[in-house]
């Protein structure tokens, strides 16, 4: 849930990160009966690895964002947050999912507590378009920068794909409710003579 913008030596960039991933969740007796780790012990854990490391900048990720920004601003270390979808600003239910696709965006489903927090972000990245527009109306402010997610078109195929025409199947990429796995059981009823694969 946070990164650091020190060179790492000789050290594997990475090695610093996971070690703090496994500090957050390390006490076993300070679990809550979810089985997550209480949030008092990851921000105490994180506060004393930011404090360690004395990092330049902070980057949190849209569900992180609350806890990095309250200790980084508590110990004076920037932080930028990526949103990557609606984590933060929209309360998560599914009538939040059917506003951000409505303009203007109906304020009653809006994380107002969310939209505070990362109003304390130095800076806020959005990894699409899309976002980059929800959070332009939702916080009122454009974000920094618009980074897409690194992923080369080509290497998304499936290897050994036959060309789109020879393909046996439609298939659904979630079967969460939000991302529309009824709306894909709908087009499977309605169109009997292609084969849906969920």
């Amino acid at each position: 849930t946070c990164l650091y913008g020190r060179p790492a030596g000789d050290k594997e960039p990475e090695a610093d990160w996971i070690r703090f991933m496994r500090l957050k969740c390390e006490d076993p007796h300070d679990h809550g009966e979810s089985g997550l780790p209480n949030m008092k012990t990851c921000r105490r854990a994180m506060r004393q690895t930011i404090e360690l490391l004395k990092p330049d900048i902070l980057l949190a990720e849209a569900r992180s964002a609350p806890s990095v920004i309250e200790v980084g601003n508590q110990l004076g270390v920037p932080v930028v947050t990526l949103i990557q979808f609606w984590h933060s600003v929209m309360q998560p239910v599914e009538e939040s999912w059917d506003a951000l696709h409505k303009r203007p965006i109906d304020r009653q489903w809006i994380d107002h507590a969310g939209v505070q927090t990362l109003k304390q972000s130095q800076a806020i990245v959005a990894n699409s378009e899309f976002v980059a527009e929800v959070l332009t109306e939702v916080v009122g402010q454009r974000p920094a920068a618009v980074v897409y997610p690194p992923v080369d078109a080509a290497e998304a195929v499936c290897v050994g794909a036959p060309p789109v025409p020879e393909r046996e199947y439609v298939t659904c990429p979630s079967v969460q409710r939000l991302k529309g796995s009824l709306i894909f059981l709908e087009l499977a009823r309605k169109n009997p003579d292609i084969k849906f694969l969920l």
